[in-house]
């Protein structure tokens, strides 16, 4: 049985529908869903919540909101990856490798065991086996996503922004962060 019926506009999507309550079979009350999206939140069309929802239609149109969502979802998510690396030291012990962010925070520990620190970056660092056969390319939480062969890389000179540079032979040869020979020259 039909209690009352109006026109509504649904909170959601903004769609005008007729809205009806009546009594369900167990004795409460239901109302009917907007037929565009089945949300069963709406006000009453010419109310002060009408009004209200007029006003932030006005406000916060879906393509500003857009906007701001596309400028700080980016932002979000790179912070949320990790923190850029500042410092990598060896402990006075010589048994750990400490990974340090920007505001002098330990962000992880490593054992040494795991091979000498050969250079770092802001967003990456090498360790050199202890065998000397292997370097391992880490990313600021600790994680080692790559290990590479000494004899194809060679000896590594430096270690700055996103590349890192090394020597074999009579080459150079430079690196991306993910281990990618991107460059080779004559050494001099």
């Amino acid at each position: 049985m039909v209690n009352r019926t109006e026109m509504r506009i649904c909170n959601h999507c903004g769609q005008r529908f007729i809205w009806m309550e009546y009594e369900d079979h167990k004795g409460g009350f239901e109302c009917t869903p907007c037929p565009k999206c089945g949300s069963k939140e709406s006000h009453k069309e010419g109310g002060l919540a009408d009004k209200i929802f007029k006003l932030r239609k006005k406000i916060f149109p879906k393509s500003l909101l857009l906007l701001l969502l596309t400028l700080f979802i980016p932002q979000a998510a790179s912070h949320a990856q990790g923190k850029a690396i500042s410092s990598v030291e060896l402990s006075s012990s010589g048994s750990w490798i400490y990974v340090y962010d920007s505001s002098g925070h330990k962000i992880t520990t490593i054992s040494s065991s795991n091979g000498s620190i050969q250079g770092f970056s802001s967003s990456f660092f090498i360790l050199k086996s202890s065998s000397g056969s292997w370097y391992y390319l880490y990313d600021p939480s600790g994680k080692r996503y790559k290990t590479m062969s000494a004899n194809e890389v060679g000896d590594i000179i430096s270690v700055a922004g996103d590349n890192f540079t090394s020597r074999k032979g009579s080459w150079i040869y430079t690196y991306d962060r993910n281990g990618k020979r991107i460059n080779t020259r004559a050494a001099r």
